[in-house]
Protein backbone atom coordinates (compact mmCIF):
# COMPACT_ATOMS: atom_id res chain seq x y z
CA UNK A 1 0.00 0.00 0.00
CA UNK A 2 2.60 2.49 0.97
CA UNK A 3 3.99 1.91 -2.45
CA UNK A 4 0.78 3.14 -4.21
CA UNK A 5 0.43 6.01 -1.87
CA UNK A 6 4.15 6.77 -2.86
CA UNK A 7 4.02 6.35 -6.68
CA UNK A 8 0.81 8.51 -6.66
CA UNK A 9 2.40 11.58 -4.24
CA UNK A 10 5.31 11.39 -7.11
CA UNK A 11 2.62 12.12 -9.59
CA UNK A 12 1.05 14.65 -7.78
CA UNK A 13 4.55 16.24 -7.10
CA UNK A 14 6.11 15.34 -10.74
CA UNK A 15 3.27 14.74 -13.41
CA UNK A 16 6.38 15.04 -15.97
CA UNK A 17 6.71 11.58 -14.36
CA UNK A 18 3.36 10.16 -15.97
CA UNK A 19 3.16 12.23 -19.16
CA UNK A 20 6.98 11.74 -20.09
CA UNK A 21 6.05 7.89 -19.95
CA UNK A 22 2.81 8.03 -22.18
CA UNK A 23 4.89 10.52 -24.60
CA UNK A 24 7.33 8.00 -25.03
CA UNK A 25 5.13 5.15 -25.37
CA UNK A 26 2.70 7.15 -27.94
CA UNK A 27 4.46 5.80 -30.99
CA UNK A 28 4.61 1.99 -29.63
CA UNK A 29 0.65 1.66 -29.38
CA UNK A 30 0.61 2.28 -33.09
CA UNK A 31 2.89 -0.80 -33.81
CA UNK A 32 1.15 -3.18 -31.36
CA UNK A 33 -2.36 -2.21 -32.65
CA UNK A 34 -1.09 -3.22 -36.03
CA UNK A 35 -1.09 -7.29 -34.47
CA UNK A 36 -4.24 -7.32 -36.48
CA UNK A 37 -1.79 -8.39 -39.60
CA UNK A 38 0.08 -10.84 -38.26
CA UNK A 39 -3.58 -12.55 -37.36
CA UNK A 40 -3.73 -11.78 -41.15
CA UNK A 41 -0.59 -13.36 -42.23
CA UNK A 42 -0.96 -16.31 -39.90
CA UNK A 43 -4.06 -17.29 -40.33
CA UNK A 44 -4.86 -16.87 -43.58
CA UNK A 45 -1.43 -17.60 -45.06
CA UNK A 46 -1.46 -20.77 -43.48
CA UNK A 47 1.87 -19.69 -41.12
CA UNK A 48 0.10 -19.94 -37.97
CA UNK A 49 0.42 -23.97 -38.98
CA UNK A 50 4.61 -24.38 -38.37
CA UNK A 51 5.48 -26.39 -35.68
CA UNK A 52 7.09 -23.98 -33.53
CA UNK A 53 9.61 -26.84 -32.22
CA UNK A 54 11.11 -27.53 -35.39
CA UNK A 55 11.39 -24.11 -36.34
CA UNK A 56 13.31 -23.11 -32.66
CA UNK A 57 15.83 -25.88 -33.59
CA UNK A 58 16.17 -24.98 -37.14
CA UNK A 59 17.39 -21.49 -35.93
CA UNK A 60 19.09 -22.66 -33.39
CA UNK A 61 20.76 -25.12 -36.54
CA UNK A 62 21.81 -21.95 -38.22
CA UNK A 63 22.58 -20.02 -35.75
CA UNK A 64 25.40 -23.18 -34.72
CA UNK A 65 26.82 -22.66 -38.61
CA UNK A 66 26.89 -19.18 -38.45
CA UNK A 67 28.68 -19.08 -35.34
CA UNK A 68 31.09 -21.66 -36.50
CA UNK A 69 32.58 -19.34 -39.14
CA UNK A 70 34.91 -16.12 -37.62
CA UNK A 71 33.31 -13.95 -40.32
CA UNK A 72 29.91 -14.19 -39.26
CA UNK A 73 30.82 -14.59 -35.60
CA UNK A 74 32.59 -11.11 -35.93
CA UNK A 75 29.73 -9.71 -37.98
CA UNK A 76 27.06 -10.55 -34.77
CA UNK A 77 29.16 -9.36 -32.23
CA UNK A 78 29.80 -5.94 -33.59
CA UNK A 79 26.05 -6.13 -34.42
CA UNK A 80 25.04 -6.55 -30.94
CA UNK A 81 27.31 -3.74 -29.71
CA UNK A 82 26.41 -1.48 -32.13
CA UNK A 83 22.79 -2.33 -30.98
CA UNK A 84 24.25 -2.23 -27.07
CA UNK A 85 25.46 1.49 -27.82
CA UNK A 86 22.15 2.63 -29.56
CA UNK A 87 20.44 1.34 -26.87
CA UNK A 88 22.32 3.24 -24.35
CA UNK A 89 22.35 6.15 -26.37
CA UNK A 90 18.45 6.23 -26.18
CA UNK A 91 17.81 5.71 -22.84
CA UNK A 92 20.77 7.71 -21.96
CA UNK A 93 19.11 10.76 -23.63
CA UNK A 94 15.46 9.80 -22.73
CA UNK A 95 15.88 8.89 -19.03
CA UNK A 96 19.02 10.39 -17.94
CA UNK A 97 16.53 13.35 -16.99
CA UNK A 98 13.57 11.50 -16.17
CA UNK A 99 15.41 9.29 -13.17
CA UNK A 100 16.71 12.38 -11.81
CA UNK A 101 13.54 13.45 -11.63
CA UNK A 102 12.16 10.29 -10.08
CA UNK A 103 14.39 10.00 -7.93
CA UNK A 104 14.57 13.72 -6.60
CA UNK A 105 10.99 13.04 -5.84
CA UNK A 106 10.76 10.51 -3.76
CA UNK A 107 13.62 12.41 -1.47
CA UNK A 108 11.18 15.26 -1.34
CA UNK A 109 13.31 17.51 -3.26
CA UNK A 110 12.34 20.96 -4.41
CA UNK A 111 11.44 20.49 -7.74
CA UNK A 112 13.19 23.19 -10.38
CA UNK A 113 12.48 23.75 -13.88
CA UNK A 114 15.68 22.66 -15.70
CA UNK A 115 15.87 19.38 -13.45
CA UNK A 116 15.69 16.88 -16.43
CA UNK A 117 18.87 18.52 -18.13
CA UNK A 118 20.34 18.40 -14.50
CA UNK A 119 19.71 14.77 -15.20
CA UNK A 120 20.82 14.28 -18.33
CA UNK A 121 24.14 15.98 -17.41
CA UNK A 122 24.86 14.28 -14.41
CA UNK A 123 23.08 10.97 -15.07
CA UNK A 124 24.12 9.82 -19.22
CA UNK A 125 27.00 8.26 -18.99
CA UNK A 126 26.04 6.29 -15.87
CA UNK A 127 22.75 5.49 -17.99
CA UNK A 128 25.04 4.82 -20.96
CA UNK A 129 27.39 2.36 -19.44
CA UNK A 130 24.44 0.24 -17.47
CA UNK A 131 22.49 -0.03 -20.45
CA UNK A 132 25.70 -0.86 -22.87
CA UNK A 133 26.80 -3.34 -20.12
CA UNK A 134 23.33 -4.63 -19.95
CA UNK A 135 22.26 -5.26 -23.85
CA UNK A 136 25.59 -7.24 -24.38
CA UNK A 137 25.36 -9.57 -20.90
CA UNK A 138 21.64 -9.66 -21.99
CA UNK A 139 22.48 -11.10 -25.63
CA UNK A 140 24.95 -13.74 -24.11
CA UNK A 141 22.74 -14.95 -21.23
CA UNK A 142 20.13 -15.49 -23.91
CA UNK A 143 22.28 -17.54 -26.34
CA UNK A 144 23.47 -19.41 -23.54
CA UNK A 145 19.81 -19.93 -22.50
CA UNK A 146 18.77 -21.19 -25.97
CA UNK A 147 21.52 -23.98 -26.39
CA UNK A 148 20.35 -25.06 -22.89
CA UNK A 149 16.42 -25.30 -23.50
CA UNK A 150 17.62 -27.90 -26.45
CA UNK A 151 17.20 -30.77 -24.56
CA UNK A 152 13.87 -29.97 -23.30
CA UNK A 153 12.41 -29.14 -26.49
CA UNK A 154 13.70 -32.04 -28.51
CA UNK A 155 11.76 -34.54 -25.52
CA UNK A 156 8.27 -32.06 -25.67
CA UNK A 157 8.54 -32.98 -29.55
CA UNK A 158 9.10 -36.21 -29.38
CA UNK A 159 5.87 -36.69 -26.66
CA UNK A 160 3.49 -34.57 -28.70
CA UNK A 161 4.57 -37.03 -31.57
CA UNK A 162 3.27 -39.67 -29.89
CA UNK A 163 6.63 -41.08 -28.20
CA UNK A 164 4.83 -41.33 -24.45
CA UNK A 165 8.21 -43.94 -23.50
CA UNK A 166 9.60 -40.76 -22.52
CA UNK A 167 7.85 -38.62 -20.46
CA UNK A 168 9.53 -38.98 -16.93
CA UNK A 169 13.04 -38.03 -19.40
CA UNK A 170 10.76 -34.57 -20.48
CA UNK A 171 9.78 -34.25 -16.77
CA UNK A 172 13.11 -34.23 -15.75
CA UNK A 173 14.71 -31.97 -18.66
CA UNK A 174 11.47 -29.32 -18.49
CA UNK A 175 12.01 -28.90 -14.65
CA UNK A 176 16.11 -29.12 -14.58
CA UNK A 177 15.42 -26.47 -17.83
CA UNK A 178 12.90 -24.25 -15.97
CA UNK A 179 14.53 -23.88 -12.93
CA UNK A 180 17.56 -23.16 -14.46
CA UNK A 181 16.34 -20.83 -17.12
CA UNK A 182 13.93 -18.68 -14.17
CA UNK A 183 16.79 -18.52 -11.76
CA UNK A 184 19.68 -17.59 -13.92
CA UNK A 185 17.60 -14.60 -15.70
CA UNK A 186 15.80 -13.57 -12.48
CA UNK A 187 19.35 -13.64 -11.19
CA UNK A 188 20.91 -11.12 -14.18
CA UNK A 189 17.63 -9.25 -15.00
CA UNK A 190 17.05 -8.14 -11.28
CA UNK A 191 20.77 -7.08 -10.35
CA UNK A 192 21.22 -5.41 -13.66
CA UNK A 193 17.60 -3.66 -13.27
CA UNK A 194 19.00 -2.35 -9.38
CA UNK A 195 21.78 -0.90 -11.09
CA UNK A 196 19.96 1.90 -12.41
CA UNK A 197 18.73 3.53 -9.06
CA UNK A 198 22.09 3.33 -7.79
CA UNK A 199 23.80 4.97 -10.62
CA UNK A 200 21.35 8.15 -10.02
CA UNK A 201 21.78 7.51 -6.24
CA UNK A 202 26.02 6.78 -6.56
CA UNK A 203 28.71 8.09 -8.64
CA UNK A 204 31.16 5.68 -7.93
CA UNK A 205 30.79 2.25 -6.51
CA UNK A 206 27.34 2.36 -7.92
CA UNK A 207 26.78 -1.27 -8.95
CA UNK A 208 28.81 -2.69 -5.62
CA UNK A 209 25.65 -0.33 -3.94
CA UNK A 210 23.16 -1.82 -6.27
CA UNK A 211 24.37 -5.55 -5.42
CA UNK A 212 24.75 -4.88 -1.54
CA UNK A 213 20.98 -3.76 -2.16
CA UNK A 214 19.59 -7.42 -3.98
CA UNK A 215 22.02 -8.98 -1.84
CA UNK A 216 19.99 -8.19 1.49
CA UNK A 217 16.25 -8.13 -0.43
CA UNK A 218 16.89 -10.45 -3.32
CA UNK A 219 13.70 -12.56 -2.49
CA UNK A 220 11.43 -9.83 -2.09
CA UNK A 221 12.84 -8.33 -4.79
CA UNK A 222 12.20 -11.42 -6.99
CA UNK A 223 9.14 -11.84 -5.71
CA UNK A 224 7.84 -8.41 -6.86
CA UNK A 225 9.03 -8.48 -10.26
CA UNK A 226 7.67 -11.85 -10.75
CA UNK A 227 4.47 -10.56 -10.08
CA UNK A 228 5.08 -7.37 -12.57
CA UNK A 229 5.83 -10.51 -15.63
CA UNK A 230 2.55 -12.02 -14.91
CA UNK A 231 0.95 -8.83 -14.84
CA UNK A 232 2.47 -7.86 -18.34
CA UNK A 233 1.95 -11.64 -19.84
CA UNK A 234 -1.95 -11.46 -18.73
CA UNK A 235 -1.94 -8.03 -20.37
CA UNK A 236 -0.42 -8.93 -23.26
CA UNK A 237 -2.54 -12.33 -23.95
CA UNK A 238 -5.53 -10.70 -23.24
CA UNK A 239 -4.52 -7.90 -26.07
CA UNK A 240 -3.73 -10.03 -28.56
CA UNK A 241 -6.43 -12.42 -27.71
CA UNK A 242 -8.99 -10.22 -28.74
CA UNK A 243 -7.45 -8.97 -32.07
CA UNK A 244 -7.58 -13.05 -32.47
CA UNK A 245 -11.10 -13.18 -31.76
CA UNK A 246 -12.40 -10.26 -33.56
CA UNK A 247 -13.68 -10.51 -37.16
CA UNK A 248 -12.67 -9.08 -40.14
CA UNK A 249 -15.08 -6.25 -40.28
CA UNK A 250 -13.48 -5.02 -36.75
CA UNK A 251 -10.15 -5.25 -37.76
CA UNK A 252 -10.59 -3.03 -40.79
CA UNK A 253 -12.76 -1.23 -38.40
CA UNK A 254 -10.93 2.29 -37.96
CA UNK A 255 -12.29 3.26 -34.55
CA UNK A 256 -12.09 -0.48 -33.11
CA UNK A 257 -8.37 -0.23 -33.95
CA UNK A 258 -8.25 3.10 -32.16
CA UNK A 259 -10.34 2.22 -29.30
CA UNK A 260 -7.79 -1.01 -28.92
CA UNK A 261 -4.61 1.36 -29.34
CA UNK A 262 -5.62 3.61 -26.55
CA UNK A 263 -6.38 0.97 -23.83
CA UNK A 264 -2.91 -0.47 -24.42
CA UNK A 265 -1.35 2.97 -24.41
CA UNK A 266 -2.94 4.05 -21.03
CA UNK A 267 -2.08 0.35 -19.87
CA UNK A 268 1.67 0.26 -20.79
CA UNK A 269 2.13 3.78 -19.35
CA UNK A 270 0.62 2.75 -16.06
CA UNK A 271 2.61 -0.44 -16.22
CA UNK A 272 5.97 1.14 -16.90
CA UNK A 273 5.50 4.08 -14.71
CA UNK A 274 4.76 1.61 -11.76
CA UNK A 275 7.33 -1.21 -12.77
CA UNK A 276 10.11 2.22 -12.84
CA UNK A 277 8.60 3.94 -9.90
CA UNK A 278 8.73 0.25 -7.65
CA UNK A 279 12.60 -0.07 -8.72
CA UNK A 280 13.40 2.97 -7.09
CA UNK A 281 10.95 3.08 -4.33
CA UNK A 282 12.43 -0.39 -3.62
CA UNK A 283 16.09 0.71 -3.95
CA UNK A 284 15.38 3.92 -1.56
CA UNK A 285 13.62 1.98 1.21
CA UNK A 286 16.49 -0.89 1.59
CA UNK A 287 19.11 1.25 1.21
CA UNK A 288 17.89 3.01 3.97
CA UNK A 289 18.15 -0.33 5.42
CA UNK A 290 21.05 -1.89 4.56
CA UNK A 291 23.93 0.72 3.34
Amino acid sequence: MKFFISAFKSIIRRPILIWFIALVLFPFSFLTSSFSLLRYISGEQGLGSLNIFDTYLLILQLAVKYLSSFRYMLLIILSLIVFAILSGLVTGIFFSGYFHILHKSLNSYKPKKNDYFIGLKKNFFGIFKVVCVSVVLLGIVISLISFIFVPSVVTLNALLAGKAELFFILVLFMIVTVFVLFFSFTFFRIYMLYWLPATVSYKKKSFRAGRYVVDNNFWRSMFAIFIFDIIFIFSRYIYFNAFININTAEILNKAAQTRMMILNWLFLTVYLYMYIHYLFYSFKNSKEQVL
